[in-house]
């Protein structure tokens, strides 16, 4: 039978609380790495967004410019009409006048 003395024990109990503690340091240092992990994947996330953002912002300023000059089509072919109306009845007006004469 071996028998251990009080400072033995204690120094067993010592060392086997030591290595909890770093059993439990290890635990919380996997974490921490499972945490940087799941950051960085979302720093890059959040990059990729900011990137497609910039490149559906740039599309939406083309799409604009494309609206803006088929609007500015329209209001001169809206003018062209008129001036085309305007000559037209100023013509049939002219025409009932020398028709009555």
């Amino acid at each position: 039978m071996v028998v251990l003395s009080v400072e033995v024990i204690t120094e067993l109990q010592h060392g086997h609380g030591s290595y909890k503690e770093c059993l439990s340091c290890r635990a919380k240092t996997l974490q921490l790495e499972k945490m940087k992990l799941r950051i960085i994947h979302e720093v890059e996330a959040t990059e990729q967004e900011d990137k497609c953002l910039s490149d559906f912002k740039q599309e939406l300023d083309l799409l604009m410019q494309e609206k803006m000059a088929h609007v500015e089509e329209l209001r001169q072919i809206h003018a062209d009409i008129n001036v085309v109306s305007g000559s037209v009845i100023c013509v049939l007006s002219d025409n009932d006048f020398y028709a009555y004469m």
